[in-house]
């Protein structure tokens, strides 16, 4: 911020301090929920800072000090290894998401569609597994309800749910019939109860907790992004396409969409949270694991990686007490990595990557500070710079998190509130 505010009158001076203190209190009652272990010494310094007196500095180097001495606390907080945070690797026998028994797809590929070759792309008993693993290793018969958000056509896992004696729902923007010309852009909708007892729901996440919602009153013990938050492809995903589609339908824009999908990803995930039970959970799971659409291609995960630094710092900023991080270690990944090359079939080497660009994708997930700078929206998004600088700022509040480094492919991330 280089502009003064010499040029303000006093009591535009004091409307701005107030405004400065107001946003300060919000911000703050997320970052030191966000950070237990460092809440007390953040809290002290902002009471410290807002009990100053003007003096005789322009009004936005204080709010610059206090952004950058909160920033140093949450960094110097994040830099040590946190006894809240799981990490569930490959070493973990019931961890069927990160199987490195198969072998990693080394193929280029043009399709928009990269179905993974993880088995449960189209595989109802795969889905069903997924969900059974989850409440055993979450402990979810004890917290409550289940939403499974932008299941699509993967009513499977809701079902195995149900059948586990979990109240279930499962809500889509396209379960309604809109032939008729109703957006799809409204608040959650019972549509019917299916044969397993799952409350099927049209409607948009983003109106969770409106006054028209029928889930308003509803707590769950797991609202659930399974495949449905971003994807490798085309796939209607609720942080993606769908986020796309709502912007350009709006009659109104004053800002770029990077700058809306931003803001919208924070909103749904913060209406998620004020709607779970007591240590309820906000799940997103890869798309690689998705019943239909578009999981990662090898070349893709750097991108797929980057997206769930960028959950794990908005849940963090949502003040999550625990996270469970599933994926595969450095160390597993080499493995991986090394068999799928040397069995990677001869008669297919003319579609095989080139070393160069196996080697620096594997180089990319090494740890965060490696991961790209950019992602698809800065590459072809309509505010390039907002995104890559708000990239910027993710990669260096995580950089020192163990758990990310530790992690060379993240298959999942649960926060628990």
């Amino acid at each position: 911020m280089n502009e003064s505010f010499d040029h303000l009158s006093q009591e535009q001076r004091d409307t701005l301090a107030g405004e400065i203190r107001s946003k300060r209190r919000e911000r703050d009652e997320v970052r030191k929920q966000a950070v237990s272990a460092e809440s007390e010494k953040l809290k002290n310094l902002l009471q410290n800072i807002i009990g100053k007196e003007s003096g005789s500095k322009p009004l936005h180097s204080r709010a610059d000090k206090l952004h950058l001495e909160a920033r140093q606390i949450l960094e110097s907080a994040r830099e040590r290894p946190s006894n809240r945070n799981e990490i569930i690797n490959e070493n973990d026998p019931s961890n069927l998401l990160s199987d490195t028994s198969r072998n990693l797809d080394l193929s280029f590929s043009f399709s928009v569609l990269p179905y993974s070759n993880e088995g449960f792309a189209e595989n109802p008993e795969r889905q069903s597994d997924l969900a059974r693993f989850l409440i055993e290793k979450l402990g979810l018969k004890k917290k409550g309800a289940f939403l499974d958000v932008g299941f699509g056509v993967n009513i499977h896992v809701s079902n195995t749910f149900a059948d586990e004696g979990i109240e279930a729902y499962a809500i889509d923007e396209q379960q309604h019939d809109h032939t008729g010309g109703e957006s799809m852009w409204h608040a959650p909708r019972k549509i019917r109860k299916n044969e397993k007892g799952v409350e099927i729901l049209s409607g948009d996440i983003a109106d969770l907790g409106a006054r028209e919602s029928q889930l308003k009153d509803n707590s769950f013990g797991l609202i659930l992004f399974n495949g449905s938050w971003t994807a490798g492809g085309n796939n209607w995903t609720v942080a993606g396409e769908v986020l796309e589609a709502k912007y350009h339908n709006r009659p109104d824009k004053t800002e770029s969409l990077v700058e809306f999908m931003d803001k919208e990803k924070d909103e749904i995930l913060e209406l998620c949270k004020r709607q779970l039970s007591r240590n309820g959970l906000i799940g997103v799971v890869s798309s690689r694991y998705a019943f239909h659409g578009a999981g990662y291609r090898y070349s893709q995960l750097p991108d797929e990686k980057l997206s769930f630094v960028d959950l794990y710092d908005r849940f963090q900023r949502l003040g999550a007490k625990r996270l469970y991080i599933f994926g595969v270690s450095q160390e597993g990944f080499d493995q991986m990595l090394a068999r799928s090359i040397e069995q990677y079939p001869k008669e297919q080497e003319e579609f095989k990557l080139k070393q160069e660009e196996i080697d620096s994708v594997r180089q990319a997930l090494r740890d965060v500070s490696s991961l790209p700078g950019e992602d698809v929206y800065s590459r072809y998004g309509d505010n390039p710079d907002y995104q890559k600088s708000r990239i910027r700022g993710v990669k260096e509040a995580t950089k020192s998190t163990s758990e990310l480094n530790a992690i060379a492919r993240i298959d999942a991330i649960f926060a628990e509130f």
